[in-house]
């Protein structure tokens, strides 16, 4: 599979349409799952899955290293995401949220979608982006350091804030509840 994609990725760079197609289907779920748990919204998640697309495509001939084509793409998205969200100025959370690949069904929470998605709206944006990137797509705290453009003890601290925050809303929550 890592041999496949750093040669698609490979065949992307040198302006192989076909081969950066293929990439893009390889990763759409979790592009998708990336794009709305930011923009709580699916027409917005996939304007900035498009945007991304989009950018990746007309850069993709200064990546350097084939083998972080993922980081690199997913963090094109997150950055497309939070302009979205600064341009529409809205942090916003859509009631259906069943929208959302229910893949995640196999976490052990005590907590609904819901209220998982309201607590994270109270997270800073780098607490969010580390959360997500953590728990959502379980990527290592390496490969979040770089997609945030961080080192990997700052990645910590912000999964660890995060962390402590949705513990508290969620625990709110649950006693309000």
């Amino acid at each position: 599979m890592f041999m496949e994609q750093t040669f698609l990725v490979r065949s992307a760079v040198k302006g192989n349409k076909e081969a950066f197609t293929a990439l893009i289907h390889q990763y759409k779920n979790e592009l998708y799952n990336v794009a709305y748990i930011y923009t709580k919204n699916q027409d917005d998640a996939l304007d900035a899955i498009d945007e991304s697309v989009y950018k990746a495509y007309i850069s993709i001939k200064k990546l350097k290293k084939p083998e972080f084509f993922k980081t690199w793409l997913i963090r094109i998205l997150i950055n497309e995401c939070i302009s979205l969200l600064r341009k529409k100025n809205k942090i916003v959370l859509e009631a259906d949220n069943s929208k959302l690949d229910s893949s995640y069904d196999d976490i052990n929470l005590n907590i609904d979608h819901e209220e998982l998605y309201k607590a994270l709206n109270i997270l800073t944006d780098k607490q969010r982006t580390a959360i997500v990137l953590k728990y959502f797509d379980d990527l290592k705290i390496s490969t979040i350091a770089e997609i945030m453009e961080v080192p990997e003890n700052t990645a910590k601290a912000h999964i660890r804030r995060g962390l402590l925050a949705l513990r508290k809303s969620l625990k709110e929550d649950v006693i309000s509840g």
